[in-house]
């Protein structure tokens, strides 16, 4: 892991802590690619998006409730709320404690997310792409804090 961690300063270590780094990776990547189209997602599609994610409820009609509905696109909204402090207020003074909060729920996320799928072995596309950007955005959150 040593190993690891120096090879990376070594070669990328300027980059990581770099404003340019903040900016690409939280601001445009994080904010704008992430947050945004799911916030969209949930807003736009609320019972779509939920069965997309929760394939072994997916022919429960609880998702068509209008009070679920709006529970959904609730959360849609701090979507935006949190690409909005990514988009807006993330900077080099405030990043390690900002970025520490956030990584800490995005943990706690991808774990429970991850025993859910493996409990449950109902496996469907907007898991698979869930999946892969949990683990891409906690990857760009951790090389942050190895650089900085």
């Amino acid at each position: 892991m040593v190993k690891l961690k120096e090879a990376l300063l070594k070669r990328y270590g300027p980059f990581l802590r770099s404003e340019r780094y903040l900016f690409l990776a939280f601001t445009v990547y994080e904010g704008l690619l992430v947050n945004l189209p799911a916030a969209a997602a949930f807003l736009l599609a609320p019972s779509f998006t939920a069965r997309e994610l929760a394939p072994r409820y997916k022919e429960d009609p609880l998702f068509d409730h209008p009070g679920v509905k709006v529970l959904i696109q609730l959360f849609g909204a701090t979507e935006i709320l949190v690409a909005g402090l990514f988009i807006n207020v993330l900077n080099k003074n405030n990043a390690a404690i900002f970025l520490k909060t956030v990584l800490a729920g995005d943990l706690v996320h991808f774990l429970a997310y991850f025993y859910y799928t493996f409990k449950n072995l109902k496996i469907s596309p907007g898991m698979i792409a869930h999946f892969a950007t949990m683990t891409s955005v906690i990857v760009t959150k951790l090389l942050y804090f190895i650089a900085n």
